[in-house]
Order: structure tokens, then C-alpha cells, then sequence
């Protein structure tokens, strides 16, 4: 997860939530427990928000990736996290039991759409690409 960002004082009572991965990151994808990360994220840090439909605008962020010698490894995506019910629910999953939102749906973002949502110097501060090495591949 890269951080949390909240546009509140800037467009209103919109909160937004950007995750995403290091590429050393070698357990369970953010993409893979989005449904279970998203209502752990509002229950752990802004409860409060459980009583908005949607709590918060879910992102999800993979920085492009170069190999050492520059060709593209990766392209860069953003994605926005939707699902069907905004409704917390506990279930099991690995012996645990945890929060969920449901099935998710991923939309692909145009980064101008991400940039609306986030402001300039939000976006400006977001890595534009991490380089492949061995220790992050």
C-alpha cells in the first residue's frame, strides 16, 4: 500500500484511497485481497466513514517498471475499485476471519481522471516508474 489521500478539503467529503505494491513485495497482491484490504483500511483509520455510500474512493496503482537497460517492463495502471455492496461483512478466509466488501469490480482510470480525483501535487508526487533489479524482479 502506497498511502492514503484525502481530498476532503479540496472537493468535498470525498476521501480517496490509494494502494499499491513495492515490487520486493512478494506475499498475497494488493489486487488479490482488495475486497478484504478496502473495509480493514476504513475500519482501522476513518471508521466514521462507513456511514457514506461509498465510504471512500477505492485506487489502485501499479508504477511502471524499465529493465536495466530501459526497455519497459511493466506499463503503469490505475484502476478504480468498486463493489457490488458497501456493506462491511465478516467472513472466513485462511483461518481468519475478516472484514469484506464483496465482489469487486476493477475500471480502468485515464491518468488525467486519476489526476481530477487526486489534484496535481498529489499526482506529482507518485513515483512515475521503479527500474527492474534483481532484489525487486
Amino acid at each position: 500500500m502506497t498511502g492514503f489521500h484525502d481530498v476532503s478539503a479540496k472537493r468535498g467529503p470525498e476521501l480517496v484511497i490509494l494502494t499499491g505494491e513495492l515490487p520486493q513485495h512478494t506475499s498475497t497482491s494488493v489486487t488479490n485481497m482488495a475486497e478484504h484490504l478496502a473495509p480493514k483500511l476504513i475500519q482501522r483509520h476513518f471508521p466514521h466513514r462507513f456511514e457514506e455510500l461509498p465510504p471512500a474512493i477505492f485506487l489502485e496503482h501499479y508504477i511502471e517498471e524499465r529493465t536495466p537497460d530501459g526497455r519497459l517492463g511493466r506499463k503503469a495502471t490505475w484502476d478504480r475499485l468498486t463493489f457490488h455492496s458497501w456493506a462491511p461483512r465478516r467472513v472466513w478466509l485462511s483461518g481468519q476471519e475478516r472484514l469484506s466488501f464483496g465482489d469487486l469490480h476493477w475500471e480502468h482510470l485515464p491518468e488525467h481522471e486519476v489526476e481530477a480525483l487526486l489534484g496535481k501535487a498529489e499526482m506529482a508526487a507518485i513515483p512515475r516508474d521503479l527500474p527492474i533489479t534483481s532484489e525487486n524482479s
